[in-house]
């Protein structure tokens, strides 16, 4: 076994139970018994070894579909069936793949099963109308992954072949909706060609300066700031209130556009978190960065066992994550702004109350 391959089985091992958001390329490195100068020999980063995973898993589904004859008669359930199967064949490396579907090119890589291996095969079961198809299946694709999310998060309770059914029945039902809707099918096939990858991950020392930057470009026009986001994130690093998992962010080909920090506050006696900055990079703006950084770290925090997350913020931009005045769980604000603006969301459920005020950590008071 090469070196390469030592590094995919590790991370397979590892991605079995943890995340991928969780991993680090010592632990990687640890189980190959490798060392990391090896690693770095082939990978630039995790991202390139899991994107290195993914094709070798794609190219294994490939030659597998390759062999044999395909039965037109039923060429959906068959389809689908084998990529059920590859799927639950391969479940740790899919839960990240599904997980972090923008990274992955997820839907680029449907795409190229689908158009390159697959659909070709259904010309003369479908006369040959190879636009209809190419259009078909770029619709199909957020359906297709919604319903294998679905189908994983409830640990595969039902067998491929009723899955299989299922989309199949379902693709026959968004078909003759294109067949009347030709022109809202390219579309939509176009917007999905034209998405831009994000890439999550746990922020690294290289990123800092382009951190404070983004923070100080994000920030300089807006009149409620102090403009020192900046300078609070770098306090706030050499804190004991940090928290390195839930300092997160979003890049675009390698360009920081999105960034977002979580820290320990009490409330009385109980840890909880605080949502700092969220500075997304003006010319991305609006294209749901934000979003995706808040619910990627809301469901991080959940999973450590944090039950709420506070934010002194805007209360329209933040009620659609959760958010709810702090007043009605008992949490009283230190800081002089408006009620409606000190804000909390439940991420665990939880039903406690409080009757205390937050303490954040001294590098709030010092600014």
């Amino acid at each position: 076994m090469n070196a390469k391959e030592k590094m995919i089985n590790a991370l397979y091992e590892l991605l079995s139970i943890k995340d991928f958001i969780e991993i680090n390329v010592s632990e990687v490195c640890m189980i190959a018994k490798i060392h990391r100068t090896t690693f770095y020999a082939y990978y630039s980063n995790l991202l390139e070894l899991l994107e290195d995973a993914k094709n070798q898993a794609i190219e294994e589904f490939k030659k597998e579909n390759n062999n044999g004859p395909l039965h037109l008669d039923n060429f959906k359930n068959q389809i689908f069936l084998n990529y059920l199967l590859f799927v639950k064949n391969h479940a740790p490396l899919f839960k990240a793949y599904f997980k972090n579907s923008s990274a992955f090119k997820a839907d680029e890589d449907f795409n190229t099963l689908f158009n390159q291996e697959l659909l070709p095969k259904a010309k003369d079961k479908y006369n040959n109308d190879y636009t209809m198809i190419y259009y078909t299946a770029r619709f199909f694709i957020d359906g297709f992954f919604s319903v294998i999310k679905e189908w994983m998060k409830n640990n595969f309770k039902e067998s491929p072949e009723e899955i299989a059914k299922i989309i199949s029945r379902i693709h026959v039902v968004y078909w003759k909706s294109l067949q009347k809707l030709n022109i809202l099918g390219k579309f939509l096939f176009m917007l999905a060609k034209n998405k831009q990858r994000i890439y999550i991950a746990t922020e690294e020392e290289k990123d800092f300066e382009a951190i404070s930057k983004l923070l100080i470009e994000a920030f300089k026009n807006e009149e409620q700031s102090n403009h020192d986001e900046h300078l609070l994130v770098q306090k706030l690093r050499k804190s004991s209130s940090y928290i390195p998992r839930l300092t997160l962010t979003a890049k675009i080909n390698d360009e920081l556009v999105g960034f977002i920090m979580f820290t320990k506050v009490h409330i009385g006696d109980y840890e909880v978190l605080a949502l700092v900055p969220l500075p997304v990079s003006p010319k991305y703006q609006n294209q749901k960065i934000g979003t995706f950084l808040v619910n990627y770290g809301h469901e991080v925090a959940a999973k450590y066992g944090y039950t709420h997350s506070i934010v002194l913020g805007n209360p329209k931009y933040y009620s659609r994550f959760g958010y709810k005045n702090a007043a009605t769980l008992g949490i009283k604000n230190f800081f002089a702004v408006p009620n409606d603006y000190f804000i909390v969301k439940i991420l665990n459920n939880s039903n406690k109350l409080f009757n205390d005020t937050v303490t954040y950590d001294n590098s709030f008071y010092e600014l």
